[in-house]
């Protein structure tokens, strides 16, 4: 281990520069990505212990909230910017809660939930405490709630597996009348809909009936249609001065005029799974449908034109069974839920919010050129033809440059055949060129001219096949190098009997060997250690001499990762270690930050650490859910920041002063693979087969 007072105590040159006046990161926004690319309006949030069964929308004290009925019984209020639950958890109810509902009563809000176990109660949301007794009268469980207002009266409508529909007043908890009848199967939904100065309640029902009933009379307002088939969800709207409903119908969506019963359009097509959850919603003049689905996905619907607007909303683990439409700061939002194991109590569950504004508005951007074929691992910064430039490579085997300002693509793609799993860009003779590391049988390094496009040269490394290799430039004694490692045939023993050519774990060591770029031959003896897999590889600065830094998996020594440095301007083969710990590193990334060098290593717990060489301390331990894939690390805004990005596709971003969390976190669809992050405060992000640049919007702290 880097002992305090060790030859890397100290940094050679001036001291740091004064900080820059701070600002407050804001947002991150994403200025462009290579293929569809739908961010969260926030962070979305694990409902630990609680599959969402039902979701409302409501603003206490300010905040953007989340009201959840949760399957096994409890109301649940989240603070969707904070992500942090606004008080405990209630036990609202026998069973889940199937149904949440907001009602205002003498200027007050007050929460409505029904359950399994058929009832109805009432809730303030400031105290978490029940108003009244519970509503009781249904035989079944409730399934859906709304609130009305019947001659200048609050009333409040609900459905049951029962087959009915009941009438209360939420003032005295006393049913208005008797159960209304008329459904032959499970009344599961209901919606309020306004026919010229009526406002009326629109259910369905498992019998395949749709009915209009006008609550002042308790009877049906229209013939009711029938023959709609399954039921899986109800919302209703207007389309073309039509009053239509739209039904979930097994995976697809369908649209029927509520009084007539004639089809609008041919269905909406798009859900590889059941649709349990639809809602309407008007968008600067025109109707609109939102739908989750049990495949994972939301989907935002034109109803006029009869097509999805955009790419589905994806990043979810969880089926989406709940929805609501929320008017967030003057934007319709739409908040959804659903749980890790659809239907079952004991479950965690999940919550998503999009902007759907911001889904219209960028319908018609015009699509970006081909993407990758397969997963984006490398991303570098370079220059070409005056123009700032994005360069990606991976699975497919091309390597692509894109535009960093518009992401428009430059040039074609350069096929390099094999997977490519290390590039960087370089320069050489004035040229802005590109090194990749292909895991092709030699296991080849490549040379590309960016500029015409094509390949200067390519040499043999001799990496073994099967292991996760890394690629890093260095500066040596003046010639550019690249350092890869991997795994290396060992002399066989004499007494080796195995005549298998396979590869052997046991014949071969993990080493990192220097590389020069211009004719291919190995620079010295391989840089050794012992310390298992090399799976990343980093350079940085210290008393003017190149060090190289790598994160180990499956190590040697008694625990299992370690994050080893070696001095390459000393001469020494061994490396010494920073950090030795008994999980394994899955990423490593260098800079400067606050004029002092850091080191930031991910891992497969999810947790980073941060090391300033200065002083060879932790500067820093994170922690998040998943295991950790890529890391970065700058200063942006006058702050040093360190971002991760996991296997579940979040990007989360600290203060490196502070510890904390800086605007909470960023989700693309897909494992970030990669992260570059300039010091102009531009992320670049790998994931999936996509690459997007994102860019910070900041403001002053004061």
């Amino acid at each position: 281990m880097i002992e305090p007072h060790s030859p890397y105590d100290a940094v050679s040159g001036p001291a740091a520069a004064t900080a820059a006046p701070r600002a407050d990161l804001s947002a991150w926004r994403p200025a462009w990505a290579s293929g569809p690319h739908r961010v969260p309006r926030w962070d979305a949030i694990r409902v630990r212990g609680g599959g969402v069964a039902a979701v409302a929308g409501v603003v206490l004290d300010g905040r953007s909230c989340a009201v959840v009925g949760d399957v096994d019984g409890r109301l649940r209020i989240w603070d969707l910017a904070g992500g942090r639950e606004v008080r405990k958890p209630v036990k609202a109810h026998r069973g889940v809660v199937y149904t949440v509902a907001t009602l205002v009563l003498d200027g007050e809000l007050r929460i409505v939930t029904g359950g399994a176990d058929g009832l109805l109660k009432i809730w303030d949301p400031s105290t978490g405490k029940s108003v009244g007794g519970p509503l009781s009268g249904h035989s079944g469980a409730v399934r859906a709630v709304v609130a009305v207002t019947v001659d200048g009266h609050e009333r409040l409508v609900s459905s049951s597996e029962d087959r009915t529909v009941r009438v209360w007043d939420p003032r005295t908890g006393q049913p208005v009348g008797g159960p209304v009848l008329g459904h032959e199967g499970q009344v599961r939904q209901l919606v309020v809909q306004r026919f010229g100065d009526r406002e009326c309640v629109v259910s369905g029902a498992t019998d395949g009936m749709i009915t209009v009933w006008d609550v002042a009379a308790g009877a049906p307002a229209f013939a009711p249609l029938t023959g709609c088939g399954w039921i899986s969800e109800l919302a209703t709207t207007v389309i073309d001065g039509r009053v239509c409903a739209v039904t979930g119908d097994g995976i697809g969506v369908r649209v029927r005029d509520l009084i007539g019963g004639e089809p609008v359009g041919e269905g909406l097509v798009g859900h590889r799974a059941i649709v349990d959850a639809v809602a309407a919603v008007t968008i600067l003049g025109r109707p609109y449908a939102v739908t989750g689905s049990r495949d994972q996905t939301v989907r935002l619907w034109d109803l006029e034109a009869g097509e999805q607007v955009g790419a589905a909303f994806t990043g979810y683990r969880v089926g989406v069974c709940a929805l609501s439409v929320v008017e967030f700061d003057g934007r319709p939002c739409v908040i959804s839920g659903g749980a890790f194991v659809y239907g079952y109590s004991g479950v965690d569950g999940e919550l998503l919010v999009w902007d759907l504004a911001d889904a219209v508005e960028n319908r018609s951007a015009a699509p970006l050129p081909s993407r990758h074929e397969d997963w984006v691992g490398s991303i570098d910064r370079t220059v070409v033809a005056g123009r700032d430039c994005v360069v990606t490579a991976g699975g497919d085997g091309t390597i692509r440059l894109w535009d960093l300002e518009s992401g428009a693509q430059v040039g074609t793609p350069l096929a390099g055949g094999a997977s490519v799993y290390g590039l960087a860009a370089v320069t050489l003779d004035g040229r802005p060129c590109a090194v990749s590391l292909h895991h092709d049988r030699e296991h080849s390094l490549r040379v590309w001219d960016l500029a015409q496009g094509t390949e200067i040269s390519r040499f043999p490394t001799g990496d073994q096949a099967g292991q996760r290799l890394a690629l890093t430039v260095v500066e040596l004694d003046g010639r550019l190098c690249v350092a890869t490692s991997g795994a290396h045939e060992d002399e066989p023993d004499d007494d080796d009997d195995d005549d298998d050519d396979d590869y052997d774990h046991d014949d071969c060591a993990e080493t990192v060997r220097l590389w020069d770029l211009r004719t291919g031959e190995q620079i010295g003896a391989p840089l050794t250690g012992g310390y298992g897999a090399i799976v990343a590889l980093t350079t940085i600065q210290l008393h003017g001499r190149t060090h190289l830094i790598a994160g180990t998996a499956d190590n040697e020594c008694e625990t299992t990762g370690a994050v080893v440095i070696w001095d390459l301007g000393g001469g020494g083969l061994r490396g010494a270690e920073i950090s030795c710990e008994d999980v394994e590193v899955a990423a490593v990334e260098s800079a400067m930050v606050g004029g002092r060098p850091h080191v930031v290593a991910g891992y497969e717990d999810g947790s980073v650490q941060v090391w300033d060489l200065t002083t060879a301390a932790r500067a820093a331990e994170l922690t998040g859910q998943e295991p950790i894939t890529a890391v970065a690390c700058g200063d942006v805004g006058g702050r040093g920041l360190v971002v991760a990005g996991d296997e579940g596709g979040r990007i989360r971003m600290w203060d490196l002063a502070s510890g904390r969390d800086v605007v909470g976190t960023h989700r693309v669809q897909g494992p970030v693979n990669a992260l570059s992050l300039s010091p102009d405060g531009r992320l670049v992000a790998a994931f999936g087969n996509d690459v997007a640049v994102l860019v910070p919007e900041l403001g002053s702290d004061g």
